[in-house]
């Protein structure tokens, strides 16, 4: 791997780190908070909600989903997450 690629990886990297540990911070605040719903684990929900985001946007970009298609996948994910 040319060192620039390998220096634009680590810093993407870096930042997907980054977003999913704040994300899985704030699913755990919410757990702590008693705000999950019954059976959702902070670490494996929020993981999987972070890859569905990813997931959507090259879709969403080359218009394969619509932005409505992808709020109400969303919405589904996260309304089964909360209580």
């Amino acid at each position: 791997m040319p060192p620039a690629t390998a220096g634009y990886a680590l810093a993407y990297w870096t930042v997907y780190r980054r977003i999913l540990a704040n994300g899985t911070d704030q699913m755990r605040a919410a757990a702590a908070a008693g705000q999950l719903a019954n059976g959702v684990d902070p670490e494996r929900d929020g993981l999987a909600l972070f890859a569905l985001t990813q997931g959507l946007v090259g879709p969403l970009l080359i218009g394969a989903v619509t932005e409505s298609q992808a709020l109400a996948v969303l919405d589904h994910q996260i309304l089964r997450l909360f209580t």
